[in-house]
């Protein structure tokens, strides 16, 4: 709901709610392989005996378990303009809870543990953000805000529905303020920077235990931004940030399985050159980018089974990269459209004893590519729309092709994910008001993987396969 009683108040209330009901509850796919009373091992794995690629899309879990979530976001924005500044509050309020039920090992048979894990999470956050900007159009514009954010997440887990075997809670209460200006130093020449303080308090509470462990962090965090706009039609930009993302506790449970007590604040120092520009027409548009990340203390989220999770840091990794972007219509009716990134991403300092040790595997991981990374990735897309007989109706074609290039699941780069190529078509038509079309996703049916968590001790590994193709009817409403 928007209401905006006269000029200078704008006021806009929403609410969303979702509500989730799902058959399974982890839909993992477990090689055959796996199967057996002596499946391979992670020194297997190592040793090159084992392709995790090659896969088909079935499940094989003797118990299906559910998937249900529930969630609802409110948030209330308000903003008035005084003339020559302009006040605005954002406050927010979200709550989720999610009842998981899981297969123990997403196989056929029986596990050593028991049938099937419950778990049962409730997250409730609340946010409040003031913001003061300026509204004129000097040399000098600026805005300052401040923030508080407060979220408290729940976390139940039992074994085959009996007595809870976890029962914990996580606290993250973080507040920042935030200062940035923009000044034109010279005829198309301008310089922009910020600066923010941010301050953040962790608590981890194990009731089963009555443990607390606690971690605060402040940080300050600079950017700066240098433009230069020769013309109407190009601007260039050089930028160099500073960003982290604090540390905090383990929970009890990791830490007894030999996770770390505590986890380090992570930071990213970026340095980008870029270029953006478009034609005198209208009809092209193009982004350009370079940029090298140096990420210390790099937070790992890892497992030691697929029901313990902890996070611990790697030394130093280095992001290196290239991107674009380009918009083309060289005739009416027809958009075309290309992206492309090209990333050099490696762990340049880390030791990971945790993850490697227990299963005879080198524990230097240096060199190792980071997490996801794929070396190319990029993405495009065409669409033809045209005037088709009376009452303002169109017929839209588009086609997308989508590349994502070889990259690792896993720090020690042990499961490694093909490249893989997807196509999505569409046909419809269209006016302001209603849409109606046929669509194929995936339409040559190609076998990828989209995620992968490695065997470990008792546990066999987990792949999360890529959805086949998919075709079906679209339709659309506006009122």
């Amino acid at each position: 709901m928007r209401y905006t009683p006269n000029d200078q108040w704008d006021i806009n209330f929403t609410v969303d709610y979702n509500e989730a009901d799902d058959a399974a509850g982890d839909p993992s796919h477990v090689p055959p392989e796996f199967f057996s009373a002596s499946p391979p091992t992670l020194a297997d794995v190592a040793a090159g005996g084992f392709d995790f690629n090659d896969f088909d899309r079935t499940i094989s879990q003797d118990v299906l378990g559910g998937f249900d979530r529930e969630e609802t976001t409110v948030v209330l924005n308000v903003s008035y303009d005084f003339g020559s500044v302009e006040l605005t509050s954002i406050t927010g309020f979200a709550d989720q809870f999610t009842d998981i039920a899981v297969d123990v090992t997403r196989t056929p048979g029986p596990s050593f543990f028991g049938e099937f894990f419950d778990v049962i999470i409730d997250n409730e956050t609340v946010s409040q953000e003031f913001r003061l900007a300026s509204t004129g159009d000097g040399a000098l514009s600026w805005l300052l805000g401040v923030y508080f954010f407060d979220n408290q997440r729940n976390r139940l887990l039992t074994l085959d529905g009996g007595a809870p075997i976890q029962n914990s809670t996580g606290k993250v209460e973080n507040s920042s303020v935030v200062l940035n200006a923009e000044y034109d130093i010279a005829d198309r020449w301008s310089i922009s920077g910020g600066l923010r303080f941010d301050s953040e308090e962790r608590r981890e509470f194990e009731n089963f235990a009555a443990t607390l462990d606690r971690a605060d962090f402040e940080e300050w965090l600079p950017n700066i931004t240098l433009s230069y706009r020769p013309n109407d039609l190009q601007h260039y930009y050089a930028t160099v940030s500073r960003g982290y993302h604090a540390g905090g506790p383990n929970s009890a449970p990791a830490v007894a399985a030999g996770a770390p007590t505590f986890y380090d604040s992570e930071f990213v120092t970026n340095i980008e050159l870029g270029l953006k520009g478009r034609s005198k027409s209208g009809n092209a548009s193009y982004e350009i980018a370079v940029f090298q990340m140096d990420w210390t203390d790099q937070q790992i989220q890892t497992s030691l089974t697929p029901l313990i999770g902890f996070i611990s840091n790697a030394g130093e990794s280095e992001v290196k990269g290239l991107e674009f972007a380009g918009r083309l219509a060289p005739i009416d009716g027809l958009e075309l459209s290309l992206s492309f990134s090209l990333l050099d991403a490696e762990y340049t300092e880390y030791l990971d004893e945790i993850n490697t040790l227990p299963f005879g595997i080198d524990p230097q991981l240096s060199g190792n590519t980071l997490v996801y990374a794929a070396d190319f990735s990029g993405s495009a897309a065409a669409q033809y729309v045209r005037p088709v007989g009376a009452g303002g109706w169109d017929l839209r074609l588009r086609g997308d092709v989508n590349h994502i290039g070889e990259r690792p699941f896993d720090v020690t780069n042990l499961l490694i994910a093909d490249a893989y190529t997807i196509v999505n078509l569409y046909a419809g038509i269209q006016n302001e008001k209603y849409e109606l079309g046929l669509f194929v996703d995936n339409a040559t049916d190609e076998d990828y993987l989209n995620g992968g968590i490695l065997p470990s001790l008792f546990f066999p590994p987990l792949l999360t396969v890529g959805d086949p193709r998919v075709y079906g009817i679209r339709g659309r409403v506006n009122f």
